[in-house]
C-alpha cells in the first residue's frame, strides 16, 4: 500500500465519523450543564422547587398567556443567574486569581444572582397576587 493510498483512507475514515449537527451539540452541552449544576449546587435544586411551587400556583390560579410568559422569563432568569454564579465560583476555585480578585467575582456574581432572584420573585408574586384578588 503507498503513502498515498494510506493517507487516503485516513481522510475517508474522517469524512465517514458521524457528526453531530451545531445546534445538537448544543443541546447536548446544555443538558450536561444543567445536570452539572443541579449535581454540585443544592441552591440550584431550591430554586427549581421554588419555580415548580410557582408553577403550579399558576395552574390553579388559572394564569392567562401573558402571565405564564412572565413567570416563566422570572424563572429562567433566576435559574441562569444562578448558573452563572456558579460558573463565576467554579472558575474561580480553578484558575489562579489573585485571592482578592477571586473574593470579588465571586461576591458580585453573588450579587447578580441574588438581585435577579429578588426581581424574579416580586414580578412572579406581583402576578399571582394580582390573579389572586382578581378571583376572588
Amino acid at each position: 500500500m503507498s503513502v498515498h493510498a494510506s493517507t487516503r483512507s485516513a481522510e475517508m475514515s474522517t469524512i465517514n465519523l458521524p457528526r453531530r449537527p451545531a445546534w445538537r451539540e448544543r443541546l447536548v452541552m446544555l443538558e450536561r450543564g444543567v445536570m452539572l449544576g443541579f449535581r454540585s449546587s443544592s441552591s440550584i435544586l431550591i430554586h427549581f422547587f421554588c419555580a415548580l411551587i410557582g408553577l403550579t400556583a399558576g395552574l390553579v390560579l388559572g394564569l392567562g398567556v401573558l402571565q405564564w410568559s412572565i413567570l416563566v422569563v422570572c424563572f429562567t432568569t433566576s435559574l441562569a443567574a444562578e448558573l452563572a454564579h456558579q460558573c463565576v465560583k467554579r472558575i474561580c476555585r480553578s484558575t489562579a486569581f489573585g485571592r482578592d480578585d477571586s473574593r470579588c467575582a465571586q461576591q458580585l456574581s453573588a450579587a447578580s444572582a441574588t438581585l435577579a432572584l429578588c426581581g424574579g420573585i416580586a414580578v412572579s408574586l406581583t402576578v399571582l397576587i394580582a390573579r389572586a384578588v382578581e378571583l376572588w
